[in-house]
């Protein structure tokens, strides 16, 4: 993902979660907390032919965000929730199509 503060990974475990760091946060969903980096536990799995929903467990934090991608062509929809907040517990849905090569 990309925002003002740059380009944002987090690498997901498809068998068995994958620990690692990213400079992606919750921001709006994480009581605006956004720090440079933090440890994220990850990991994903294809719900349906068209549906991959993923979990990302921040550590250090009470945080864990379930990301939805559901793939319809060259299209993309994008889900982001959260187990805990004050305010919102959802993003807006985020759409997206395939780069052309």
């Amino acid at each position: 993902m990309e925002d003002d503060r740059g380009t944002h990974k987090v690498q997901v475990g498809l068998r068995k979660p994958f620990e690692g760091d990213t400079t992606i946060t919750g921001n709006k969903l994480h009581h605006e907390y956004q720090p440079e980096v933090m440890r994220v536990v990850a990991s994903g799995e294809w719900r349906d032919a068209r549906t991959f929903v993923m979990t990302w467990t921040f550590v250090e934090s009470a945080f864990r965000d379930t990301v939805e991608c559901r793939f319809s062509g060259p299209y993309m929809r994008f889900d982001r929730s959260v187990n805990v907040n004050s305010s919102a517990t959802e993003m807006p849905t985020l759409t997206g199509t395939r780069a052309k090569t």
